[in-house]
């Protein structure tokens, strides 16, 4: 994609970086916000840039749920987007965060 003018970056996720990812839903939304980024390339488009290792369904459904995605899930929407390594080191970390949080407890 086209590089942010110099002093204008709000680069990859918008507002919610993936350093400030907490839950599901913010990674979700979080990677919607790279896409629109990147040019909202079409599923099809992000599903051949990311060598069909999943189809363009499947990157649909994982952005279109609250669900946190598998983490080559999503490898795969980030390299689709042309994600650079540090974009798919800022969502590895963030998704793997996550996935380690103790679960909250009871009735919260």
């Amino acid at each position: 994609p086209t590089p942010d003018a110099p002093g204008l970056a709000r680069r990859a996720t918008g507002a919610l970086t993936p350093g400030a990812i907490t839950t599901p839903a913010e990674f979700v939304r979080a990677l919607r916000q790279f896409r629109t980024w990147a040019g909202k390339p079409s599923y099809r488009v992000m599903a051949a840039r990311s060598r069909h290792v999943y189809a363009a369904s499947t990157l649909h459904a994982a952005l279109n749920s609250a669900s946190l995605p598998g983490l080559e899930q999503a490898r795969a929407i980030i390299t689709g987007c042309h994600g650079t390594p540090a974009h798919h080191h800022a969502f590895a970390a963030a998704w793997r965060r996550i996935r380690l949080a103790p679960p909250p407890p009871p009735g919260t």
